[in-house]
């Protein structure tokens, strides 16, 4: 998988995504299970001409494209 380190942070963005988004932690909360993350979006990309995007919804892999419902595979 080929990808490109980010400018701002240096975390990595797999080539050909249709989005990313680029953030810093700003703070670790202790939970039960898992810890959780806060973090501060610092950058974002989008791609239109890259293709479709693909949707997981219902327990199953969705082509917006075609309009169809959501269904488990």
């Amino acid at each position: 998988m080929d990808w490109q380190a980010s400018p701002l942070t240096g975390v990595p963005h797999r080539d050909g995504a249709l989005t990313w988004i680029d953030s810093v932690i700003r703070d670790v909360v202790p939970g039960d299970d898992p810890t959780i993350l806060i973090g501060q979006v610092v950058a974002v990309h989008h791609a239109p001409d890259a293709g479709e995007p693909l949707l997981f919804f219902n327990g199953g892999f969705c082509d917006l494209a075609t309009g169809q419902p959501c269904r488990a595979r």
